[in-house]
């Protein structure tokens, strides 16, 4: 990694945005930390999704001691987009089985954003059983919204990379920080039912492709509605 990244040094190559999904070790958060220093400019955008832990529990390669350099990447970035036990290892909380209260959410965004990070995107809120959420929270304007979702049955993998995914060429295209968000929650939930209908094996990811040309045009919509070319 350090080598392809001191050869676009070499190529003077810059980006609109710099995001990191699954780190295998705190060496890869230690090179992507170096990564953002050597490459971030004042327009870049950073995205983190801390890849570490679900269900409750952490991935069975990691300790608390990954959490907290994890931790220092987040205060790294302008977005951070964790599951609900991410944002608990994240501020030091105890983990809690959904339902959730709306306090104990707000507040759980606001303490992510003290690490640093602008703007939270949490996901895997749950405040009635049939029922997901998305909430997301920007500091600089202290506006917290929620995208909502139906909860669908199965175990489906790699959504969370297709959200933040989404959820990113979202804001590189300019739509705000809510939209962005009902946005990645429709393209990931389109996805998830598109495989389920389908009735191909999970464990080979979700049909998010066959969604691709409509979210193309959603998220290169202009204010008027016109569609650029």
């Amino acid at each position: 990694m350090r080598p392809i990244a001191a050869h676009w040094k070499e190529l003077g190559i810059s980006f609109d945005a710099i995001y990191s999904g699954f780190l295998g070790s705190q060496k890869q958060i230690e090179i992507v930390k170096d990564f953002i220093d050597e490459f971030k400019r004042d327009e870049t955008l950073v995205m983190v999704d801390p890849a570490m832990a679900d269900n409750g529990k952490m991935y069975s390669l990691f300790d608390l001691s990954f959490a907290e350099e994890m931790r220092e990447l987040c205060a790294k970035a302008d977005f951070i987009t964790p599951n609900m036990t991410e944002a608990a290892l994240l501020s030091g909380e105890k983990y809690i089985e959904p339902p959730y209260e709306k306090e104990y959410i707000e507040g759980l965004l606001k303490r992510l954003a003290n690490l640093g990070p602008t703007k939270v995107v949490l996901t895997g809120v749950s405040f009635e059983e049939n029922q997901l959420a998305a909430a997301a929270y920007d500091s600089a304007k202290g506006e917290i919204s929620y995208a909502f979702s139906p909860t669908i049955p199965g175990l489906f993998h790699g959504t969370g990379d297709i959200f933040a995914s989404a959820l990113l060429a979202a804001l590189i295209c300019g739509k705000p920080l809510a939209r962005a968000v009902e946005i990645a929650v429709d393209f990931t939930c389109g996805s998830i039912k598109r495989t389920g209908l389908e009735g191909t094996d999970p464990r080979l990811g979700v049909n998010f492709e066959a969604g691709l040309p409509n979210f193309i045009k959603t998220v290169l919509e202009e204010q008027d509605g016109i569609i650029r070319q």
